[in-house]
């Protein structure tokens, strides 16, 4: 077993600064392209909520669409399938119990879903109790 100097030394070793620098280093330009792929998708991303809510809201209720949106977007990255579609099902279900509007948030997660089923409201129309099959 070793001594408590020697577990240090060992860890001092490891904490060399040069050695740190190196594996920093190593992978920098990837950790650059990675983050400007990500700035630049989430900025389109940030441009299609803005057209999509554009008109249906009220502007301080922006930021919370958009942050939908980027909840999304950074469960796509972890999932697919249908894991993300229940991800994205809890998340719509989080956003609308907090206020925001149903049809908004289905219109941004065909962003992410193209095939998404649209989504039909029934209305009762009074017309449709008038003849032989109505109520009563």
């Amino acid at each position: 077993m070793r001594t408590k100097e020697q577990r240090a030394e060992k860890m001092g070793n490891k904490l060399v600064g040069e050695d740190i620098k190196k594996k920093i280093d190593a992978h920098r330009e990837n950790q650059i392209a990675n983050y400007k792929l990500s700035v630049d998708d989430l900025y389109m991303l940030d441009k299609f909520v803005k057209m999509i809510v554009m008109g249906r809201i009220k502007n301080v209720h922006l930021p919370y669409y958009i942050i939908f949106a980027k909840e999304l977007y950074r469960r796509k990255k972890l999932y697919s399938g249908l894991q993300f579609y229940n991800e994205m099902i809890l998340l719509e279900d989080k956003w609308v119990g907090r206020g925001l509007d149903f049809k908004v948030l289905d219109d941004i997660k065909r962003l992410f879903w193209a095939s998404y089923p649209q989504v039909e409201i029934f209305k009762c129309d009074i017309s449709l109790l008038d003849g032989e099959d109505r109520l009563g």
